[in-house]
Parts: structure tokens; C-alpha cells; sequence
């Protein structure tokens, strides 16, 4: 009966011991596994918050060159008009200064041109008095140093002239007949022949369109018709 209880006992205790065994192993796995879990949340997070700001440097960068992107042309605009204003400035006050001058100059000048131009009057007035003055004297002593006027001859009559020849009808313009066209050659006509097949022929690429002098040619042989051709039919193919 001893030994029965302590085999049990044994048993009993092995059993405990596995069981806390167990027991410590499961909540150090647990344990660990909530660590690990910490540890990937934490570098996650760190990962995010690190990517988070590097986006956050580029966007704020990206921003920060296009507000001076667009600064910049308001800058130069602005110091183009304020360049502009100042250049305006000057012009403004050396155009007053030259106004001014002119202003205090104008009433001497005109002074000055109104006396000359009286002075270019009289002159002009007196040159001309003495030019009437000489020619009246001249022609006086010529009048009196001229002998007595001769008697003036009859005035002389034109003989009427004849009257012109009346013109000459032109001659009729004579017809003269056109000489008639050389021949090339001779041709026999076939079964499903036309004048643009023979022409092309004889004339080469484009030489169809010369069929109607073909035609002129050969119109007694071939008749009103130059659409319908007969085979054996024998015509001259003239020279274009």
C-alpha cells in the first residue's frame, strides 16, 4: 500500500510539475509574442512618422519652390514697372525743364523773327521800287530814239489745199487649201479596234487623243460614224 501511494504521489507530482511547465512555457510565449507585436507597432509607427515627414518635407518643399516660382516673375514684374516709373520720372522732368526753356526762349525768338521779317519786307519793297523804276526810263528813250513807224504790208492769203484721195478697198484674203498630211504609216483594221487603240499604237503613252486626225484623214473609208470600224478596213495614219 506504500509503495501504491507513493507511485501516485510521483505521478500526482510529475503531473503538477508539467502542467506549471505549461503553463510558464505559454505565458512566456504570450509574453513574447505581445512583445514582438509591441516592437512591430513601434517600428511600424516609426516608419510611418518617418515617411509621414519625409512627405511632408517634399510637399512643404514643393510648396515652398512654387510660392517662389511664383514670386519670383511678380518680383521682376514689379521691379520692370518700378524701372519703368522711374525712367518715366526723368523723361517727365527733362520735358518740363525743355518746356520751360522754351518757354522763356519763345518770346525772343519771336521778337527776333518779326523784326526780321520787316527788315526782309523793306528790303524786298525797295528792290522792287527801283526795278519798276528802270525799265520805265529805258522804254521812254527808246520811244524817243525809234524813227517813224513804216506802213505795214497786205496780209497774205493761204491757197486752199486739194482735198485727200479717197482710200482703196482692200483685197479680199485668198483661201489658199491646206496641204494634206503626211502618212506614217498604213493600218488594217481588227476585230475590236478603236481610233484611241490604233492611235496609242502609232502615236505612243497620250498619242490617243490625236484619233480624230486619224479620222480626218480616213473619213471616206470609215463614214460618218468614227465609233464603228469594220475589220479589214485599211487606214492611212497621217503625222502629228
Amino acid at each position: 500500500m506504500a509503495k501504491a501511494a507513493k507511485k501516485s504521489s510521483r505521478k500526482t507530482a510529475k503531473k503538477s510539475t508539467r502542467k506549471a511547465t505549461r503553463k510558464a512555457t505559454k505565458k512566456t510565449a504570450k509574453k513574447a509574442a505581445r512583445k514582438t507585436v509591441r516592437r512591430a507597432k513601434r517600428s511600424t509607427a516609426k516608419k510611418s512618422v518617418r515617411k509621414a515627414s519625409k512627405r511632408a518635407s517634399r510637399s512643404g518643399a514643393k510648396k515652398t519652390a512654387k510660392r517662389a516660382a511664383k514670386k519670383s516673375p511678380r518680383r521682376r514684374a514689379a521691379k520692370k514697372t518700378a524701372k519703368r516709373a522711374t525712367k518715366k520720372s526723368t523723361r517727365r522732368r527733362a520735358a518740363k525743364k525743355t518746356a520751360k526753356r522754351a518757354a522763356k526762349k519763345s518770346p525772343r525768338r519771336r521778337a527776333a523773327k518779326k523784326t526780321a521779317k520787316r527788315a526782309a519786307k523793306k528790303t524786298t519793297k525797295r528792290a522792287a521800287k527801283k526795278a519798276a523804276k528802270k525799265p520805265a526810263a529805258k522804254k521812254a528813250a527808246k520811244k524817243a530814239a525809234r524813227p517813224a513807224a513804216k506802213p505795214q504790208a497786205p496780209a497774205r492769203v493761204a491757197a486752199p489745199r486739194p482735198a485727200p484721195a479717197a482710200p482703196r478697198p482692200a483685197a479680199p484674203p485668198v483661201s489658199r487649201p491646206k496641204p494634206a498630211p503626211k502618212t506614217k504609216a498604213t493600218h488594217t483594221v481588227a476585230s475590236g479596234e478603236s481610233l484611241r487603240l490604233i492611235a496609242l499604237r502609232y502615236y505612243g503613252p497620250g498619242g490617243q487623243e490625236n484619233w480624230r486626225a486619224i479620222y480626218e484623214a480616213n473619213k471616206d473609208v470609215i463614214g460618218d460614224n468614227p465609233y464603228f470600224l469594220k475589220p479589214g478596213q485599211i487606214l492611212k495614219i497621217p503625222e502629228v
